[in-house]
């Protein structure tokens, strides 16, 4: 036993049974927010590099900020020439995608797309919603980084 400390033993003993304080709950998972396609005199045209193919393009609903650099946006874009949907066999003037954006890590996560016979989305043609839910690096060049493009000038 330890002198001067009577008592101490059944004390440290106790110490030893208490029960730790509870974790804190875990964070909540934010929710992603639901964003439509606003109405035409809603759009804000967006400065991008027009080669490839593109006439204009419109930030068509706000670009909600909802977790640590990802940014959720519709994005509108009319094409300079028609191109042939294999999907239809029609033609699209104009394309429309809500998706998922991290601009410094270059890459996306579609949610919803729409294709239209007509400059801005009239006329919708094909609507497309991606069976893979999982963020994809986008490739220089192609029509998914004018997207990234158009969103992270927002």
């Amino acid at each position: 036993m330890i002198r001067g400390l009577p008592g101490a033993l059944p004390l440290l003993l106790l110490l030893g049974c208490a029960q730790p304080p509870p974790l804190p709950p875990p964070a909540a998972v934010s929710e992603p927010p639901l964003l439509t396609l606003a109405r035409r005199a809603e759009w804000r045209p967006i400065a991008i590099d027009r080669r490839g193919g593109i006439a204009a393009a419109f930030a068509a609903s706000e670009a909600a900020h909802w977790t640590e650099g990802l940014r959720r946006v519709w994005i509108v874009l009319n094409l300079a020439e028609p191109i042939r949907l294999p999907e239809t066999g029609g033609r699209a003037r104009s394309v429309a995608f809500l998706a998922d954006y991290r601009c410094a890590e270059q890459s996306w996560r579609p949610v919803e797309g729409s294709w239209y016979r007509a400059p801005d989305a009239e006329g919708l043609e094909f609507e497309e919603r991606p069976r893979l839910s999982e963020e994809r690096g986008v490739q220089p060049g192609t029509l998914v980084a004018v997207f990234l493009e158009a969103a992270c000038r927002l």
